[in-house]
């Protein structure tokens, strides 16, 4: 994850997954993920590589295109969540 906002950026150890079908994204539901309650920060100008293990929510993935969506806020305004993604494709 990278910050070239100007500004600090705030997330916490949450994601969702979703899979492509038919040009359109769909969450995959697994229902409550147990993650830490925490707030992390990535300062501006920074970057974080974020390991994401998703086999024990998930399971093994099927073949498709995915993507991980992670909500987050910037300083001063932490009420307003927006999300990043990244998009992969399991062949």
């Amino acid at each position: 994850m990278e910050n070239n906002s100007g500004r600090t950026l705030y997330y916490g150890e949450g994601y969702d997954l979703e899979i492509k079908q038919d040009d359109s994204w769909y969450e995959i539901n697994v229902g409550p993920m147990s993650v830490h309650p925490i707030l992390l920060k990535l300062d501006n100008h920074r970057s974080i590589e974020l390991d994401i293990v998703w086999d024990h929510s998930y399971g093994v993935l099927e073949l498709g295109e995915y993507r991980f969506l992670k909500s987050v806020s910037f300083e001063n305004d932490l009420s307003e969540n927006f999300y990043i993604g990244i998009e992969f494709t399991i062949e």
